[in-house]
C-alpha cells in the first residue's frame, strides 16, 4: 500500500482565491487521487482505472465491506494521490468467499486482489490483519456513507468510523488524517465507539489543536 503524501487544495475562483474545500463526490475524489498519483509518482493508474476497479469490486463482492484508506480519507477531507484501494471486511473467512466471487480480479497476495483489466490492487483488510479492536472494526462496518458511481452503490466508512480505525493504528499518517478530517468537520462524535482512555485523549488533543488553529 502506497499513498502519496501530497494533498490537493481546491481553489475557489468565486472567493478571491481563498482556499476552500467544496462538496465533492466519491467519483471526484477518485479522479483527483489518480491525477495526483500520475503527477507526482508517474503512476500508470489514473482516476478512471481506480473507478473501474472499485465498481467491479462493488458489483462482485459477496460479503459486507466498506471503503477505507487514502480514498476514504480524501472523501472526508482533502483528496490525495493513491495507487490502490483499501477496504475492510469482517474476517478472514470473508476473504475466502471473495476468492470465488471476484471474477474480475486475481488473488495476488494474501489480503489483496488485482483488477485484471486495469492492474489496480484492492487490499482487503481485517481487524486481525491490522491488529486492531474487532468491535471497533465491526461497528465501522455497520456505519457507512453510501455513494453512487455510475449507478453502483459504494459504502464508504463514515468519518467517525474512519477516525476510530485510525486511532486504533495510531501511526503518524493516521494522526495527520484525523486532523484533516476534523478540519473539515470539528463536530465528529466518537461516543458510539469503545475507545481506550489513551485514544480518547489523543482524539481530544487533536481536536483542541484544530480549534486553536482556526
Amino acid at each position: 500500500m502506497y499513498n502519496v503524501s501530497v494533498q490537493m487544495d481546491i481553489i475557489s475562483s468565486t472567493n478571491k482565491g481563498k482556499r476552500m474545500l467544496p462538496e465533492k463526490t466519491l467519483e471526484d475524489t477518485l479522479k483527483i487521487a489518480g491525477a495526483v498519483s500520475n503527477l507526482y509518482v508517474g503512476s500508470a493508474y489514473g482516476g478512471s482505472e481506480l473507478i473501474d476497479a472499485l465498481k467491479d469490486f462493488a458489483q462482485e463482492a459477496n460479503v459486507p465491506w466498506i471503503l477505507i484508506g487514502g480514498i476514504a480519507v480524501g472523501f472526508h477531507s482533502k483528496p490525495r494521490g493513491t495507487q490502490d484501494i483499501d477496504v475492510i471486511v469482517a474476517g478472514e473467512e470473508d476473504i475466502n468467499k471473495l476468492k470465488n466471487s471476484l471474477k474480475s480480479f486475481k488473488h495476488n497476495r494474501s489480503h489483496a486482489f488485482e483488477h485484471k483489466k486495469t492492474g489496480v490492487e484492492v487490499e482487503v483488510l481485517t481487524a486481525d490483519f491490522l491488529n486492531i479492536n474487532t468491535q471497533i472494526a465491526e461497528k465501522a462496518l455497520t456505519s457507512s456513507v453510501k455513494q453512487t458511481i455510475h449507478g453502483i452503490q459504494i459504502p464508504v466508512a463514515d468519518s467517525a468510523g474512519l477516525i476510530a480505525l485510525k486511532l486504533e493504528r495510531g501511526e503518524r499518517q493516521d494522526l495527520a488524517d484525523i486532523e484533516g478530517m476534523l478540519k473539515k468537520d470539528i463536530s465528529i462524535d466518537l461516543s458510539e465507539y469503545s475507545l481506550s482512555e489513551d485514544q480518547k485523549e489523543i482524539f481530544n488533543d487533536i481536536k483542541k489543536d484544530v480549534k486553536n488553529k482556526e
